[in-house]
């Protein structure tokens, strides 16, 4: 028998290098307490390699398949005089008349009867564009697919093969987060083709990926370093707004409130519609998402007429806005034909500050002078623009309409600078806290971050006290571009401070350096009662969703701080929370930290950090006077075998870490 192995650099068959792990996450929803799996941790070989085309490493039994190994065993019979080949690569050994095996191939190694051909690991890291940072701490769960193009085969936008059709090099469909697959290298004959993103690509002798296979196009997008490809997907926001059964989505993307999408040579379209689609009702979208890199999408039909459906695409590129300049942004709207709603269609634009406390909340105030042309909206931010992060909301009307909101209306979060802004001084606090308590020492570092040096001189910070009476602080600017120095007020100074709101702010800044205010409360250390007066949440639908609310789209998302302040009013002065919920530390609503870490003239991202709704909780109690106490081990316990040594360190473990997690808040209570 002559032996051909597909090995990995150690001598190792890769079948025994494969393994899928799944990784999960428990969430909290409207039906309860659910385990999600997220994508699995993949590591395949190739699918339907073979040599000669005869002989495979799937194992067929009446030909139906039993299983596949990286060891494959051929009769000497099988295998006449000459040259046979190993596919894919095209790598080529001979067999001599007495039977001997020999290669020049460098990948293939002869010992006696055995061949082992080297595959090298292709770590596919789909990751998320958006963010910054190693490709490992950027990962996302995506479906890829990866096939052999063929050598006939044309890998062009405007001619892009079914990957349906071709030979398919993946054991598993998954999910994967991320996928690592041993492959042949392939220097010469069909390249390997990655879809989604219809990226083609060689695996050089050695591992190192070419994404310059056979003159293909490189996707804007898709990076290769060494043996690795990292796709940066984008997400985008989706919508339908109706009353019936309306279905829309972009490419095969369905629209919802966030949509995963990949980059790719395929032209992508969005629609909406019921059942069968409407020939040519669609609006293109770039499939270089590089370029205008934050897209929502809107479907509609509340019409009188269910069938009149109304797509709307609003796309953006850097959201950073300067008050008082021109801004423009890319608009579309498209109605079902022959059933044209909007007489003269015109757009109302409107901006909302960001309340970092109650995300979902908004405050709408017009902008005047906004122009449409059917593509491009153009608008002016008020000189005056509300806050440091705002929303802008951009709805369609009929020309004649009177109505400031429209249904037909898409918002997108943008940071304002001032004109002329250059740098932003800020203040930054552990894990957000912005409320402390009389007689705690504050901490904070105060940043000033600009895009280039600045003058060096001396500064100030000025408290301003709940009476309006301010006292400063000497501060010194050696002038680097990031510059951050420790700030604190001593626990002797809060304890003979009034409880209230207080407001740190920076005097003597460069004309082109602005602060950022950080305003803080401070609540006194004296207890309201004697008496632990407790709120549960056990069983309780509306507190087991406080924390969940912020980061599930079934709910909205729950003013934190006006429902500890809500329960302080009715005499509570303990909360003890149960949230049947094991993601304590997930960060949702973190936009303002990713427009400030891409724009060195905002504030360092740290300063705009968003605490975990459990942070919030703690800040909310300890600015309304209330203990906080973290119900732990809050489902399953009654099956929790206590007599097993290793579940109890576990918990114990587990427990430590929730602890920990919350030593920094006055609130906690244990």
């Amino acid at each position: 028998m002559v032996t051909v192995r597909l090995v990995d650099a150690a001598g190792t068959p890769v079948h025994e290098l494969e393994s899928l792990e799944p990784v999960v996450r428990t969430t909290f929803d409207a039906e309860g307490t659910r385990t999600e799996t997220l994508g699995e941790r993949a590591v395949l070989w190739v699918r339907g390699a073979g040599v000669d085309g005869a002989f495979t490493f799937e194992r067929f039994h009446e030909g139906k398949y039993i299983n596949r190994n990286a060891v494959l065993e051929i009769p000497r019979a099988g295998l006449a005089a000459g040259e046979h080949v190993i596919q894919p690569g095209g790598h080529r050994f001979t067999v001599a008349a007495d039977g001997a095996l020999a290669s020049a191939d460098p990948e293939i190694a002869v010992e006696g009867l055995r061949i082992d051909l080297r595959v090298h690991p292709i770590d596919v890291l789909a990751v998320d564009g958006a963010a910054g940072g190693p490709p490992e701490q950027r990962l996302v769960a995506a479906e890829l697919g990866l096939v052999e193009a063929g050598t006939d085969v044309v890998v062009q936008a405007d001619s892009l093969p079914d990957p349906t059709k071709l030979p398919n090099l993946l054991s598993h469909a998954r999910r994967y987060y991320p996928l690592r697959v041993y492959l042949p290298s392939n220097a010469a004959g069909a390249a390997y083709l990655l879809y989604p993103s219809f990226q083609a690509f060689r695996v050089k002798p050695g591992g190192e990926v070419d994404l310059g296979a056979a003159g293909t196009p490189q996707v804007p997008g898709v990076e290769a370093d060494g043996g690795r490809i990292v796709i940066a997907y984008r997400t985008f926001g989706g919508q339908i707004r109706t009353r019936s059964s309306l279905q829309g989505g972009l490419g095969n993307n369905a629209l919802r409130r966030e949509m995963l999408v990949s980059p790719t040579l395929e032209r992508l379209a969005f629609t909406a519609g019921f059942g069968e689609p409407v020939p040519d009702f669609s609006l293109p979208i770039a499939p270089d998402l590089s370029v205008n890199p934050n897209k929502f999408f809107l479907a509609d039909n509340l019409t009188a007429d269910p069938h009149a459906v109304r797509l709307l695409a609003l796309e953006w590129g850097h959201p950073v806005l300067t008050a008082g300049e021109a801004a423009s942004v890319q608009l579309r709207l498209l109605e079902t034909p022959g059933k044209a709603t909007l007489a003269s269609p015109g757009v109302r634009v409107a901006v909302s500050p960001h309340f970092e406390r109650s995300p979902d909340e908004r405050h709408w105030r017009p902008v005047e002078g906004a122009v449409w042309d059917g593509q491009t909206v153009r608008f002016t931010l008020p000189a005056d623009a509300p806050a440091p992060f705002c929303h802008v909301r951009f709805g369609v009307a009929a020309g004649d309409s009177a109505e400031a909101w429209s249904p037909l209306s898409a918002e997108m979060l943008v940071a304002v600078l001032r004109a002329g802004q250059r740098g932003t001084a800020a203040f930054v606090s552990n894990k957000g806290r912005n409320a402390f308590v009389a007689g705690e020492t504050i901490r904070l570092q105060a940043v000033l971050r600009s895009a280039a040096e600045r003058p060096a001189g001396e500064r100030r910070i000025v408290l301003v006290h709940p009476d309006g009476q301010t006292e400063g602080f000497p501060f010194s600017d050696p002038g680097a571009a990031w510059h951050a120095q420790p700030f604190e007020i001593p626990g002797e100074g809060t304890r003979n401070l009034m409880p209230g709101a207080y407001e740190l702010r920076f005097e003597g800044l460069p004309s082109d350096v602005a602060g950022l205010p950080f305003g803080f409360d401070l609540a006194g250390a004296e207890k309201t009662s004697l008496y632990a007066i407790i709120k549960p949440s056990k069983y309780t639908k509306s507190m087991n969703a406080l924390i969940p609310s912020h980061r599930n789209a079934d709910f909205e998302a729950i003013d934190l701080d006006r429902a500890v302040r809500t329960l302080a009013e009715c005499g509570y002065n303990r909360l003890d929370l149960m949230t049947y919920d094991t993601e304590l530390h997930v960060r949702p609503f973190t936009e303002r930290e990713r427009l400030a870490a891409a724009d060195e003239r905002l504030m360092t991202p740290a300063s705009v950090y968003q605490p975990t709704p459990r942070n919030q909780l703690l800040n909310a109690c300890v600015r309304h006077g209330l203990d906080f106490s973290d119900v732990f081990l809050s489902y399953n316990d009654f099956h929790l075998p206590r007599y097993v040594e290793g579940y109890i360190a576990a918990s114990e473990r587990w427990i430590t870490r929730e602890m920990l997690a919350m030593r920094h808040s006055p609130a906690l209570s244990g």
